[in-house]
């Protein structure tokens, strides 16, 4: 997979709830004193407006929890069809809540810009979505509601 730091662009803050609010997995990292860890977590999702504010759970035996514990900050990244096989298995036990306000955001302009997702002609980068059992879903085709004055036509 090739790097994509080149097509990294911040999101404004107000916009950042949209990076999870159409449900995906998560990858959570966090770095303390030295150390490091990544996990995949299913269970995230945007808290709160403004400020804006993110909700992820995180088993209370996972590394990546005391070091979130002992920084008092983590980051989240959304992994992408091409990242199938790095996430973590999943954990099945008792999952604790973590709030965190979201001080940035950033995504790939390839697939996310204007405060909206577009997966055409990017197979790759659609986001992934955890069913059960270590099956994934991707996102789809995109399609739009007709606007209300037209929907009853």
């Amino acid at each position: 997979m090739t790097s994509n730091v080149a097509h990294r662009q911040p999101v404004p803050l107000a916009k950042a709830y949209r990076l999870l609010n159409h449900g995906p997995t998560v990858l959570v990292s966090a770095a303390h004193a030295g150390q490091r860890n990544i996990m995949a977590a299913a269970w995230a999702m945007p808290l709160d407006f403004d400020p804006p504010k993110v909700a992820v759970v995180l088993d209370k035996s996972t590394w990546t929890r005391v070091l979130l514990e002992g920084a008092g900050t983590f980051a989240l990244q959304v992994p992408v069809r091409a990242q199938l096989d790095l996430p973590e298995p999943p954990i099945q036990q008792r999952y604790d809540l973590f709030l965190g306000e979201v001080i940035a955001a950033q995504s790939d302009a390839r697939v996310f810009s204007n405060g909206r997702w577009h997966f055409e002609g990017h197979d790759d980068l659609r986001t992934l979505h955890h069913v059960a059992g270590g099956h994934f879903i991707v996102d789809g085709e995109a399609v739009d509601a007709k606007p209300l004055a037209q929907a009853g036509r």
